[in-house]
């Protein structure tokens, strides 16, 4: 599934997440979530595809994964 580009941000990635964990019938192989302002929501991603198992690649890159925001620690 190519979701490239979407902007999902990190609630839209939560939602997708919610929705690979919790569904028997997503058997997702390949998945791209490039350029799509994800960073906090990545955690949730990763259960998710522990818990569904099939995925055999993932594109993460361009997002801000692993970046301190302004006001930070």
């Amino acid at each position: 599934v190519d979701l490239s580009r979407n902007y999902l941000g990190d609630e839209g990635v939560t939602q997708l997440s919610a929705f690979i964990e919790n569904t028997d019938e997503c058997k997702l192989r390949s998945l791209n979530l490039s350029y799509n302002g994800a960073s906090a929501s990545t955690a949730s991603l990763a259960r998710a595809l522990r818990i569904n198992g099939e995925l055999s690649e993932l594109n993460l890159s361009h997002n801000e994964i692993g970046r301190k925001h302004e006001g930070e620690g």
